[in-house]
């Protein structure tokens, strides 16, 4: 039995580790964490371990289409919106 597929524009999410984020202080590029599932657990874990980030740029994992940048400060929700 294979997991249920999300259809939003086009892309295809199966609800488990549909992002790659890109970690930004400033314009110094930090890590690149390829498999997230939850947005807001990656910025609690950045901040717990004390990776220094003022941006993240949200991408498809599976198609690598860019989805949407967070600032820090910003609300940020354990998955990107449908839009």
């Amino acid at each position: 039995m294979s997991e249920p597929v999300e259809q939003n524009q086009g892309r295809e999410f199966k609800r488990k580790n549909d992002y790659s984020v890109a970690v930004y202080n400033g314009s110094a590029k930090g890590p690149t964490i390829p498999h997230v599932h939850k947005i807001s657990k990656l910025t609690a874990w950045l901040e717990e371990k004390k990776i220094p980030w003022s941006v993240i740029n949200v991408y498809s994992k599976r198609s690598g289409v860019f989805l949407r940048r967070y600032y820090k400060g910003d609300p940020i929700p354990d998955r990107v919106p449908d839009t």
